[in-house]
């Protein structure tokens, strides 16, 4: 603070003010200085990140429950053992899904045994194309993020139809995950994958009854 104190006075010694001239207001954000609100809502946004949150995340026909998880996985902000150190939470830093690493939102989503077996359940109920997609692809995909790695699947997927398909069972599934996690700890409660199946069978049946028809095709006969 006393740095910012004396560069605000080292640049205010420069200003000089006359008695002649009338002060005004002007705005950096517009050519001519005047307000508009399009400047106040460019304004707002100066310095913001561009992501394609809306190519795999808000597009995605999902409860919104399950895309907020989402969006705070891929910015590794959901409370997993490495967020819980940071803000020194007493936590076990293991997995609670396998027990065998330390618990992060990649691992715990994505390469973690418990959730693979998931996730290849699931792919299997989808049918082609979705079962030429890889199950543990986070370490492998460009910088390692969630997000690069969802997305290449997205984009390795065939039309528009089953993309949608797949950024809503993307929700579904890291959502289910994060649930049994938390049973897991809070609960003390422990389900097998194929249990953690049925119940994304059944979260998908009510996400159909709310016109998500997206899922429909877990339905089908394979």
């Amino acid at each position: 603070m006393l740095q910012q104190l004396c560069s605000l006075t080292e640049m205010a010694s420069c200003i000089n003010f006359t008695d002649e001239a009338s002060d005004s207001v002007r705005r950096k954000w517009t050519v001519d200085g005047t307000y508009t609100a399009r400047s106040s809502y460019r304004c707002q946004f100066e310095g913001a990140l561009r992501t394609n949150d809306k190519e795999l995340i808000w597009s995605a026909k999902a409860a919104p429950r399950a895309k907020t998880f989402l969006w705070l996985a891929t910015r590794e902000r959901c409370m997993t053992a490495d967020n819980l150190a940071i803000r020194g939470i007493p936590h076990n830093p293991n997995c609670p899904l396998c027990s065998t690493a330390p618990e992060t939102a990649a691992h715990l989503l994505t390469v973690c045994p418990y959730s693979a077996e998931l996730w290849s359940s699931v792919i299997i109920k989808l049918g082609p194309p979705f079962s030429a997609l890889p199950v543990a692809t986070t370490a492998a995909n460009n910088d390692g993020s969630l997000r690069s790695s969802w997305t290449s699947q997205l984009r390795a997927l065939p039309g528009p139809a089953h993309r949608n398909t797949w950024r809503s069972a993307i929700c579904l599934i890291a959502w289910m995950l994060w649930k049994e996690r938390n049973a897991r700890i809070f609960n003390a409660t422990h389900c097998s994958p194929r249990q953690v199946v049925s119940r994304i069978m059944d979260e998908a049946r009510c996400w159909s009854a709310a016109r998500i028809h997206q899922l429909d095709r877990l339905f089908e006969p394979p």
